[in-house]
């Protein structure tokens, strides 16, 4: 039920980003684009058991940093007709990649948090 909710709520939103000026909805798709890469690379990671903290980090960038801190400020600033400043745009990066990483700690050693998965199958479940 959670993941029918889910696409329900993308296909909604998706059908309000239509409406959008073309330079808005342009960072929309962008954000997209840049959640869905860092949805392959954590699922081809995990496969490969790939560890590597540049992943990670990669990872935690494109599908928390950008799409739940920088580009929704990318989308304010374009609705207001400017552009998100750079330092505002790496500091968005950070806080987002440091939100993703505080929730892929393990609680104790050898458990992944929030995933039936097994241990150390996600890039970013033990980020150093």
């Amino acid at each position: 039920m959670a993941i029918l909710t889910g696409d329900l709520a993308f296909a909604l939103a998706n059908r309000l980003a239509a409406s959008l000026p073309a330079a808005t909805r342009q960072v929309w798709n962008d954000m997209l684009t840049e959640l869905t890469a860092g949805q392959f690379l954590d699922l081809s990671g995990g496969a490969r058991h790939d560890r590597s903290p540049v992943l990670a980090r990669t990872i935690a960038r494109l599908k928390s940093g950008r799409y739940t801190v920088t580009g929704p400020l990318r989308l304010g600033a374009t609705l207001a007709g400017h552009t998100l400043p750079t330092a505002l745009e790496r500091y968005g990066d950070l806080i987002g990649e440091a939100f993703r990483s505080r929730g892929a700690w393990p609680r104790r050693r050898g458990q992944h948090v929030g995933s039936s998965t097994p241990p150390r199958s996600n890039p970013t479940s033990f980020m150093r």
